[in-house]
Parts: C-alpha cells; structure tokens; sequence
C-alpha cells in the first residue's frame, strides 16, 4: 500500500471519544497520461470521484456508482487499494466524525454519460476534468495556501496527490505505468462490468 495515513481536522479530536463511523471509496483513473477528477467549480480545487458506502453495498458498486454519478465514467476494472486516508472531526454540535476512505486504482470506459449529481454536489460544481497530478497538487495547494478552501476534504486529496505525485516522479512516468498498470485485466475478473 501507498498510503496509510491519519488526518486530524481539530487538534483537540480525542482518539477514545465515541465517533460516528464512515467509509468511503475514492477512485485513481489515469488515462493517456492524464488523471480523472472532480474539478469543484466554486473553488477551483480537485478531488477523487468518491463517496460514502450505502448500507449493504459492497466497495465496488460503491465506486462503480460514485464514479457514474460524479464523472459520469463506466467503471471497467478496479485494481489494488493503494491507500488509506483516515480522517477525524468534529461537528459544530461536538459531535466526533471517523471517515475511512479507500483509494482503488480503478480504470473506466473512454465514453463518458451523462452525471448524476445530488445537491450538495451541484452546489458546489462538480465537473469532470482530465488533468495532471502535478496541476492538481498545485491548485489545490495554493488554495490551502490562499485560505480559500470551503471543503475539508481539500486536505485529504492534497495528501494523496502528493504521494501519486512522489510515485510518479520517482518512476520518470507520466502517471500511466506507474498507476494505470496495477490494474491489468487479470486482477478483475470478479469486479468487471
């Protein structure tokens, strides 16, 4: 694995305080050279086509219908979870909040339909974009940077570019080998459309 990482929002959170518990699949897509992402038009910033698990969902319809619904991308392959981000908060009213999010290498169709996007999502802009993990680190750093960030998850997905970032730059790659490659036809017989 990649990543295993822990993200404390507050610096207060207390490791023993009973949390709500919740569990997310974000999705790696690189194509071409270029990495899939939700680009937040409100912002500006970037993020992994992700979210949380339903009741009595398994993780790749999870990701298969998060993808489908952020990107509009059909789900081909999903490959080897290259990480963990977990991320502890609390709510305005005290609440304590553990969200565990799984990053999967995940390849998706070359046709993309239409999203479906709920409405938190259409408030804040979720559009479809083919970047490079360096402009995606770059952006959402200088967001952080500039104090203009309205999202918590501006701090996880700033992480986890960083380490695609150091992966790829360490192989000389473009993102395709170095990503893309973990997810061969083989591993997926049982997770394939």
């Amino acid at each position: 694995m990649l990543f295993n990482y822990e993200l404390f929002h507050k610096p207060d959170i207390r490791r023993d305080a009973p949390f709500k518990k919740r569990t997310a699949v974000r999705a790696v897509i690189v194509q071409n050279g270029f990495i899939c992402l939700v680009q937040v038009q409100t912002t500006g910033e970037y993020k992994f086509p992700g979210g949380g698990i339903k009741e009595n969902e398994s993780f790749e319809d999870a990701l298969r219908r998060e993808v489908k619904e952020e990107i509009g991308g059909i789900v081909t392959c999903i490959g080897e979870e290259i990480g963990i981000v977990t991320e502890y908060n609390r709510d305005k009213d005290g609440t304590y909040f553990k969200m565990d999010s799984h990053y999967y290498i995940t390849n998706i169709e070359d046709k993309m339909v239409l999203q479906n996007l709920d409405g938190y999502e259409k408030k804040y802009g979720f559009v479809f974009k083919r970047t490079t993990i360096e402009e995606a680190l770059r952006k959402n750093q200088e967001i952080i940077k500039t104090g203009t960030a309205h999202t918590n998850w501006i701090e996880r997905e700033t992480y986890v570019f960083n380490r695609l970032y150091e992966k790829v730059e360490g192989m000389g790659s473009t993102g395709d080998t170095a990503l893309k490659g973990d997810c061969p036809d083989q591993l997926c017989p049982a997770v394939r459309r």
